[in-house]
């Protein structure tokens, strides 16, 4: 049996939560050198391609992005030319200056993440002597509504360290939206812990894995879950709702294709 298609994205302002986690799990991304690179990789590409990061969080085995769609003729024909050349990227087009093709493969999801994994994978066997798969398997994807939604998401990516057992306090690791390497990766955290504190989700998110987050194609509101499904209910189905205490709406997902 093939493995279904995505439902891909590409309306401006769209939100996304992109994970994917290394072959058996395995801690291969442990080492701080590792995910420095990993990030520096991600910043050279993000410096290119229609996606803005919102946060995200590194971790010895997975990683977590949390992106919003740009619009990519933001960006002039030169602009693109250059900057794909600086970075050695779909030499053949360049050349071309099939300026047209360029555009929709800079705004393609499914290329960004290629280029990520790709170009990581290439990096951390040559430096370790390694060869065959790092990632295990396709990445995950999940569109995720404003509002409610949009925080659970956020403060359940950052929550990630403390689920493990690696700080107590979000802020603290390092490698993550709201730490150190936060700046470095031109995120802005409007945030401040006191008014982290307010939102009142973190001990909640900070307890429970939400599937609906990493296992569906929808996140949000049952409104903004219909509309989906409306649109692409040959492809999913719906999947009942959960409630968390200090938000106003249910939240509902749509998983698996049929």
């Amino acid at each position: 049996m093939g493995r279904p298609l995505r439902i891909r994205f590409y309306e401006e302002k769209t939100i996304l939560h992109i994970t994917s986690k290394t072959a058996g799990g395995l801690f291969l991304l442990q080492p701080r050198h590792v995910k420095v690179k990993f990030l520096n990789i991600l910043k050279s590409l993000l410096s290119v391609f229609s996606f803005k990061l919102i946060t995200f969080v590194i971790m010895d085995n997975h990683f977590h992005l949390f992106l919003e769609v740009k619009n990519i003729n933001d960006l002039s024909d030169d602009e693109i030319l250059k900057k794909l050349t600086k970075l050695n990227m779909y030499k053949k087009y360049v050349f071309l200056k099939d300026i047209k093709t360029l555009r929709r493969k800079l705004s393609d999801l499914s290329e960004f993440v290629k280029n990520l994994k790709e170009r990581f994978s290439k990096w951390f066997n040559k430096t370790f002597g390694r060869y065959g798969y790092l990632w295990g398997g396709r990445y995950k994807c999940v569109l995720i509504e404003g509002g409610e939604a949009y925080e659970v998401c956020k403060r359940y990516i950052e929550m990630n360290p403390v689920r493990a057992g690696m700080v107590e306090n979000p802020e603290d690791y390092e490698f993550s939206g709201c730490g150190k390497m936060g700046k470095y990766m031109d995120i802005e955290n409007e945030v401040t812990k006191t008014e982290r504190k307010k939102i009142k989700v973190d001990e909640e998110i900070g307890k429970y894995k939400i599937p609906q987050i990493e296992n569906g194609f929808v996140f949000g509101c049952v409104n903004f879950v219909k509309k989906f499904h409306e649109k692409y209910m040959e492809k999913c189905r719906l999947k009942k709702s959960i409630k968390y205490k200090p938000f106003k709406e249910k939240l509902f997902s749509l998983i698996n294709t049929r």
